[in-house]
């Protein structure tokens, strides 16, 4: 392939569907990257405006992001087709913090997962799928099937428990998350 010139960033686009308060600071994170730029484009019914403030407010200055704001229901298969998620370099489903229950978030974060599957059964070129679950209960559900999960709520747990164990590791979780 075509070699950059020494010193200029790669560029990624990446998909997210959905919409939490964590993805701000996830945001952000992507923004200090200083050898990679990201093109980013956010999906969900939450008006496009009110994620902006948000990803504005409490992630700080995104001005290395290229990041729009999609409105559109990614668990309905026209609307998911229209994104062309094939031409993503990478793809995450965030579970969402509105819904009612952490179990109708998994519900939605898993339906859409699934409606990808099916539109890329037939593509060759297939970009990795990122999952975030809220139920540990659900990681059952994604068993041998493609994609990297993580659970939020237990990454959290386990390093808050980590810190109350062993004072001296609260740098290092700082400087990670």
């Amino acid at each position: 392939g075509a070699q950059r010139p020494e010193g200029e960033p790669t560029s990624q686009r990446l998909l997210v569907l959905g919409w939490s308060s964590k993805l701000p600071a996830i945001l952000a994170e992507f923004a200090s990257y200083t050898n990679e730029r990201f093109i980013i484009d956010t999906v969900s019914t939450i008006s496009a405006g009110e994620r902006d403030r948000l990803a504005h407010r409490y992630g700080g200055d995104l001005g290395s992001l290229t990041l729009r704001h999609l409105e559109a229901d990614y668990n309905h298969l026209p609307e998911l087709q229209a994104l062309e998620p094939w031409t993503y370099d990478r793809i995450i489903l965030v579970g969402s913090g509105r819904a009612a229950s952490e179990e109708d978030a998994d519900a939605r974060t898993l339906q859409g997962y699934l409606l990808l599957q099916d539109i890329f059964a037939d593509r060759p070129e297939k970009p990795p799928i990122l999952v975030e679950l809220l139920e540990p209960e659900n990681l059952g559900l994604l068993a041998g099937r493609p994609g990297e999960t993580i659970i939020s709520p237990m990454i959290l747990s386990h390093s808050l428990a980590q810190v109350a164990l062993r004072r001296e590791l609260r740098g290092v979780f700082e400087e990670l998350f």
